[in-house]
């Protein structure tokens, strides 16, 4: 297995279903390590350890950033670690190239039904419409963005014990499959 690094972000984990089941199956598996910044930092957006975290990133060959979608868009913990530990000359510009050839991935929980998250739903965007800032932040680093993991209705909905296993092992697998780029294909002539 690829060592893993999840920078995970959660600002009421305490109530959460999903991301309190995938952290805790997630922490029981070899080479993948969970940087939990509300657990570390608190809610301080301006007390990261930006060296240490930057370590992190540099030693692990994969990225996850995992999270629930807040206002269309990361919670604001995990916004102040880009905007602090994704910096000029570390992750881009001259001589930031420490995250080139990195696979990234999103892992999101949603709270609205996935008809939501479409043309004509009631977003009127997709989630890849959403988390495009995201695709754009890996590719300016040199990562490679594979698709996102997605739950959706996470509040919409009540979820038998059995749903949220199945929901669980395929968060599972995912973390333990060697190749997050053997679905992505390219047109060639």
């Amino acid at each position: 297995m690829k060592k893993t690094l999840i920078i995970f972000n959660h600002p009421n984990f305490e109530n959460s279903v999903f991301n309190r089941a995938f952290i805790e199956k997630a922490k029981q598996q070899e080479k993948v390590l969970v940087r939990h910044l509300d657990a570390i930092y608190g809610s301080n957006t301006k007390s990261f350890d930006i060296q240490k975290e930057q370590e992190f990133l540099v030693e692990y060959e994969r990225i996850i950033f995992q999270f629930p979608l807040y206002w269309f868009s990361t919670p604001a913990m995990l916004k102040a670690y880009q905007d602090m530990i994704l910096s000029y000359g570390f992750a881009y510009g001259k001589s930031g190239d420490k995250l080139v050839g990195k696979e990234f991935k999103a892992i999101v929980t949603i709270g609205a039904m996935e008809e939501a998250y479409q043309a004509g739903g009631w977003n009127e965007k997709s989630l890849n419409e959403i988390l495009s800032p995201l695709q754009t932040m890996a590719r300016f680093c040199g990562m490679i963005y594979t698709r996102a993991f997605a739950t959706f209705s996470t509040t919409a909905k009540q979820f038998e014990n059995q749903e949220i296993t199945e929901i669980v092992d395929k968060y599972v697998e995912l973390l333990q499959n060697q190749n997050w780029c053997d679905h992505i294909t390219k047109y060639q002539r």
